[in-house]
């Protein structure tokens, strides 16, 4: 199942009394991915045995019911219906953020979630379950991984793990631990970008944009020409994107030039298919900016990109939706 939040996200401050009592750690409002650890009570052998018929019997339809209540878990978090949410644990159930941070009960976990949609807003939520074990008839552990669809950390990815317990004939979660699933870079991670090599296109509603990505500096960095061409098919701009490895950071970055003067600096992780840049800029007028560019790579020949999280001073500006880029034939 998905319980957790976004890392991003994690800083919102918890907004509850119940809450107020936690320590004041990093909160990450990590999309919804925990590992749940707990310590099962220790059987007698042969009571398990003879228990294991009637667990096999009943898992294909418990299954499918817990299946079924992660997606309604997802369609809650889209909505940003905290309340939904809590009401999926036991009364005293337990939650620990990717930072360590435990919640205890219906209570502070609402409070916690509530805290994050206030200041980041309800978030599509996508959710990929591993695996269901049940290691007795009234409880089962969940494992998988989600990803935040919108939002500071859209296309990142944690992974959980859930405890479930059935009381009478509903399932609620008494365990969820969730951690993150960092990617790991080297010198040679720049080469996860060498498919973006080539010349791209995209329409927009208003025009297109035509991107040139080429090796430079000894196959150090790849340039990236950014030409937009308005609704009359004249070019109405020029952008410069440099991509390359950190070897203070330790990781992939990349500068960034707009064609109205504002310039940027951002940092890159990479989680499967996708590539998510964490950028921080400076507008023409000298006022700071912030986003968070998703690229997602569908094939060799094309991809999907989005700007979420976006502000400019003090002040939150609207997300870019999502536009299809393809490559040039």
């Amino acid at each position: 199942m998905s319980f957790g939040l976004n890392s991003s996200s994690r800083a919102a401050a918890l907004i509850t009394s119940e809450v107020s009592k936690l320590p004041m750690a990093k909160l990450k409002f990590l999309g919804l991915n925990f590992l749940l650890v707990v310590i099962l009570s220790a059987m007698p052998l042969h009571r398990a045995i003879s228990a294991s018929a009637e667990v096999s019997n009943q898992m294909s339809a418990e299954e499918k019911v817990l299946r079924s209540q992660a997606e309604e878990y997802s369609k809650a978090y889209a909505n940003g219906d905290a309340k939904t949410l809590a009401k999926m644990w036991t009364p005293d159930g337990t939650y620990i953020d990717p930072d360590g941070m435990e919640l205890k009960g219906q209570s502070e976990i609402e409070a916690y979630f509530a805290s994050g949609f206030k200041r980041f807003g309800p978030q599509p939520l996508q959710i990929a379950i591993d695996s269901i074990k049940f290691p007795a008839a009234n409880v089962a552990i969940e494992e998988g991984t989600c990803r935040v669809l919108k939002g500071p950390d859209s296309g990142t990815r944690t992974r959980y793990a859930v405890v479930h317990v059935k009381d009478k004939d509903h399932w609620l979660m008494a365990n969820v631990t969730e951690r993150d699933e960092p990617s790991v870079y080297s010198k040679e991670s720049l080469n996860d970008f060498e498919w973006l090599i080539g010349n791209w296109s995209a329409k927009k509603a208003d025009g297109s944009m035509h991107l040139a990505a080429n090796w430079t500096g000894n196959h150090r960095f790849i340039h990236c020409q950014y030409t937009l061409i308005d609704a009359k098919n004249e070019k109405c701009g020029e952008g410069v994107q440099v991509i390359g490895w950190s070897p203070r950071s330790q990781q992939i970055v990349s500068w960034h030039f707009s064609p109205d003067g504002g310039f940027g600096f951002g940092r890159w992780l990479r989680d499967g298919l996708y590539f998510v840049e964490s950028t921080n800029g400076v507008e023409p007028n000298g006022t700071s900016s912030s986003s968070i560019n998703t690229l997602h790579k569908v094939d060799n020949n094309s991809y999907t990109w989005h700007s979420t999280g976006r502000t400019v001073g003090n002040e939150s500006i609207p997300d870019v939706p999502e536009i299809t880029v393809t490559r040039d034939k």
